[in-house]
């Protein structure tokens, strides 16, 4: 499954390239998607250099030039507005359309057999803990670097005392877009002391709108006992009262959100609510507000 899967992603990329050179330049079809994927110009400084890139590449998911819903809703939208009926019907943009919604609906064909039923959690262990605290990896507890010759995963400073502390009150759920194989890699560093108890990669999360949704319905606990932490309030659009918000990490030493967020979670089990979204309101404010 996994091959086959890589296998159409490669036709994707294949896909994209015969789009943006094989279609002259002053076709509209072959400027939308060009413009679509071309990249922002690098800062000098490292760190803002690499924010940029990795909001362009982060997961292959919000990439223009990998997202195939902006690639084949651009072509569909330059052919309806920009061609006539007569151009549209021609058997170049017919059989061009005809190869691309193939392999766009093998594409999601494959998604969609990859998925995993839920729950995704066994059954909660009650007598150890009482609240579930999700965690997202990328720029919320890890940064990737690539280099031209290398690259290396950076720990967010303070991770270690961050699940340290809560993994003694909190079950710990990381919920990932990234693939298992580079999950397994980080959290070789990241999870030396066990403190992680559940891993949840890509394929349990739902991809839509260009982003990888986590949708906590699917966990198997109760909602009003789960957060989620994730740089990317997209990602738990779908219960947002569960969700809390943290600046994204490129790297910066002088990084200390975990440090406090660790402080003000902490107010959760002080407390022991029946429900903990009233508290979760309160410190996301808190954080805006900051």
């Amino acid at each position: 499954m996994q091959k086959e899967f890589l296998d159409q992603y490669d036709v994707f990329k294949e896909m994209f390239y015969f789009l943006t050179h094989k279609i002259p330049k002053n076709d509209k079809i072959g400027k939308a998607i060009i413009n679509s994927g071309k990249k922002d110009k690098a800062s000098d400084d490292k760190i803002a250099q690499t924010k940029k890139k990795d909001e362009k590449i982060k997961n292959n998911s919000t990439n223009p030039k990998y997202n195939t819903n902006k690639i084949k809703d651009n072509l569909t939208l330059e052919l309806i507005s920009e061609k006539s009926t007569e151009e549209i019907n021609s058997p170049f943009y017919l059989k061009l359309k005809h190869y691309f919604n193939l392999y766009y609906n093998n594409f999601n064909s494959l998604i969609e057999r990859n998925k995993v039923n839920p729950p995704f959690l066994p059954e909660l262990d009650t007598n150890k803990y009482k609240y579930t605290l999700v965690l997202d990896l990328d720029e919320t507890l890890v940064h990737y670097f690539e280099e031209e010759n290398s690259a290396y995963v950076q720990v967010r400073p303070y991770a270690d005392y961050f699940l340290k502390e809560l993994s003694k009150h909190f079950e710990i759920v990381l919920f990932t877009a990234a693939e298992e194989d580079y999950t397994g890699i980080v959290l070789n560093e990241l999870n030396k002391k066990n403190y992680i108890t559940h891993i949840l990669c890509r394929k349990y999360t739902e991809f839509k709108d260009g982003c990888y949704i986590k949708d906590l319905s699917k966990l198997g606990r109760d909602l009003s006992k789960v957060c989620i932490v994730d740089n990317n309030k997209d990602n738990f659009k779908l219960q947002p009262e569960n969700g809390l918000f943290i600046s994204s990490y490129y790297g910066e030493q002088n990084d200390n959100e975990l440090y406090l967020l660790c402080d003000d979670l902490m107010k959760i089990i002080e407390t022991q609510p029946e429900d903990i979204r009233p508290i979760i309101k309160q410190i996301d404010s808190f954080i805006i507000m900051e």
